[in-house]
């Protein structure tokens, strides 16, 4: 329900920008700090607000359009307030248009006779609630017939902590206890920073690639944060390929940071370049892959037994933790032998009669031969849910015996895809497609010789895929699946 008013036109408050750094605010497509964010709305820039919702926290907000609206005009909401817990203050973010603004003490906190509620009690109320829902999270693990509230319960827990980073808290320090469960439920919608990898020789895509699956698998990426970090793990003498992930992890995770710091830079508070010029003008380092080369061995080589060898040794580690994550990991060889496309029914039916269905990942091995660009965006259709029911009218694009009707899910009931990775046989060169944990209907595609896909977006639609695939003749080699909810099974036992 939202409270009707009379239509407004206002603007964000200068001295936000002034007291605080805030230049710029979003509006979303639903009154929720979760919500999807459909446009930015920068200092200066007038907005028409045609409401206030019931509890008084989201502007109504009029975006004019020419289309896909009621009257041409589409609506979305705007937070009220800007919450800064430092001062225990809560602020309003928009003054009515012309109004003179309050100085000397910057924008002033609401008091609460006027609506208003302090930052410090919000955060703490948050804080308790997100503490109860954690436990009723855990109790529903148990019950496997009440998965409607289980994922209600999920989504208020992860709507929770997306106002809590909105309020300024981090999502480290409401982690900052280091719970598996607490992190992988954060992971559900939050994608991890992205970076390129160095190639000079033309010989590392295969190990480049395979790193970039497993950092932007919530699985693993959690797992190793938790576990396999320097700070929590020593590798033995013989472990050269665990000593080299740590080493790349860090240069990866360090050079996430420092691009951040650089984007939030860039700009000086009046919008102009950064004054720095060292900044604008160094460009943005690649992560190298040499720890990775050494502890690999140089020259090319096969991105499936990569992975089988870092599964090997965290096997064989005296570190429970290590044995305890190559036991979440589950490759499964598929081969053409047949007249039959590879499909992922063929590598669950695989999975179940082996019993690892439950493995919270697992790889598929597709060793297939050179195909036609035809079949390369075939085959790419057939590993992707989402474009499967897309029909072609091109003969060589159809199955060769007739295949089965697909379900949605990505494999079995409840693995989805994380990462695509896909050859280039005319180059012999991998690249692969990577899902962004924030919007599970797109991808980024990482490739370290990108003269080889001259025109190809690092990030698409998990839908545009197949085309790409057609496009640079790309074979789909191998696909990794995660399920958070085995994971975290395997978590509570």
């Amino acid at each position: 329900p939202e409270r009707p008013e009379e239509p407004r036109r206002v603007t964000l408050r200068s001295s936000l920008e002034e007291d605080f750094g805030v230049d710029s605010w979003n509006l979303r497509a639903e009154p929720a700090a979760g919500a999807r964010v459909v446009a930015t709305v920068s200092m200066g820039e007038v907005l028409e607000v045609l409401g206030v919702t019931a509890d008084g926290e989201w502007l109504r907000i009029a975006l004019p359009t020419t289309a896909g609206s009621v009257g041409g005009t589409a609506v979305a909401y705007a937070a009220r307030y800007f919450a800064a817990p430092s001062v225990l203050g809560q602020y309003e973010a928009f003054a009515p248009l012309g109004a003179p603004e309050p100085r000397g003490g910057g924008v002033q906190p609401l008091r609460a006779d006027g609506g208003g509620i302090i930052a410090a009690d919000r955060v703490q109320s948050l804080l308790s609630e997100l503490v109860g829902l954690r436990h009723q999270y855990e109790t529903l693990l148990a019950d496997r017939n009440d998965e409607l509230t289980r994922a209600r319960t999920a989504r208020r827990i992860e709507d929770i902590m997306s106002k809590l980073e909105f309020m300024g808290i981090s999502p480290e320090e409401v982690l900052s206890m280091e719970d598996p469960m607490n992190l992988i439920l954060f992971s559900r919608t939050h994608s991890f920073s992205h970076r390129d990898f160095a190639n000079p020789e033309a010989e590392t895509c295969w190990l480049s690639c395979l790193f970039q699956a497993l950092w932007h698998s919530v699985v693993f990426h959690v797992a190793f944060d938790l576990y396999l970090a320097p700070a929590k793990c020593t590798p033995g003498p013989g472990e050269k390929i665990l000593a080299a992930l740590q080493r790349t992890w860090s240069q990866y995770a360090l050079q996430s940071a420092a691009d951040a710091r650089r984007a939030s830079r860039q700009q000086d508070p009046d919008g102009s370049p950064d004054s720095d010029d060292s900044l604008e003008a160094s460009p943005m380092e690649l992560v190298p892959a040499d720890d990775l080369v050494d502890a690999f061995g140089v020259g090319y080589g096969d991105m499936s037994e990569a992975l089988a060898s870092i599964q090997n040794e965290l096997s064989d580690s005296p570190n429970l933790a290590a044995k305890a994550i190559a036991d979440l990991i589950v490759l499964i060889p598929l081969t053409t032998l047949g007249e039959s496309w590879p499909v992922p029914e063929m590598a669950w039916r695989q999975a179940q009669e082996w019993k690892v269905h439950g493995s919270p990942l697992i790889a598929v091995d597709l060793s297939m031969p050179p195909l036609t660009r035809t079949s390369c965006g075939f085959v790419a259709r057939l590993w992707l849910p989402s474009a499967r029911g897309a029909e072609d009218d091109d003969s060589e694009t159809q199955p060769m015996d007739g295949e089965d009707q697909h379900s949605e899910s990505d494999l079995g009931p409840g693995h989805r895809l994380v990462a695509l990775v896909c050859y280039l046989w005319s180059f012999r060169h991998y690249v692969v497609f990577c899902r962004r944990q924030r919007e599970p209907t797109r991808c980024l595609m990482f490739n370290d010789l990108p003269g080889l896909t001259r025109g190809a977006p690092k990030e698409l639609d998990w839908e545009q895929v197949p085309d790409a695939c057609y496009r640079y003749s790309l074979t789909p080699r191998l696909a990794l699946y995660e399920s958070l909810d085995a994971a975290e099974d395997v978590v509570r036992s």
